[in-house]
């Protein structure tokens, strides 16, 4: 997902991610969007994505995740363990909160960052 926000592809980042993701996503990357009517997960992503340095997409795309505590079909990855080349990627979503996520289909989808 982070790749793909690196790349403005919302679609693809926002099929990473549940409904109440997407809704997590939104508010930790673009809520002033949402005053312009903006509130659609691809449309934030690539408008978000569009707009951010060289440096900074540089370190989505090489984000790597460490440790990952899964419990049943469901996971937390703290920020601490979510690291690119300077260090973690916790203060550009704005919160420490752990990114949750939730097993469906087979697939890992994020549900909360």
């Amino acid at each position: 997902m982070l790749r793909d926000l690196a790349d403005a592809d919302g679609q693809a980042a926002c099929e990473r991610l549940t409904a109440t993701g997407q809704a997590s996503l939104i508010k930790a990357i673009g809520p002033e969007l949402t005053n312009f009517g903006i509130n659609d997960c691809a449309q934030v992503v690539h408008i978000t994505g569009r707009q951010l340095s060289p440096k900074l997409r540089r370190e989505l795309r090489h984000a790597t995740v460490g440790r990952v505590a899964v419990h049943g079909s469901n996971a937390i990855a703290r920020w601490s363990a979510i690291t690119s080349l300077d260090g973690d990627l916790a203060a550009f979503f704005g919160h420490p909160k752990p990114v949750t996520l939730v097993e469906v289909d087979g697939r890992w989808l994020i549900s909360g960052l």
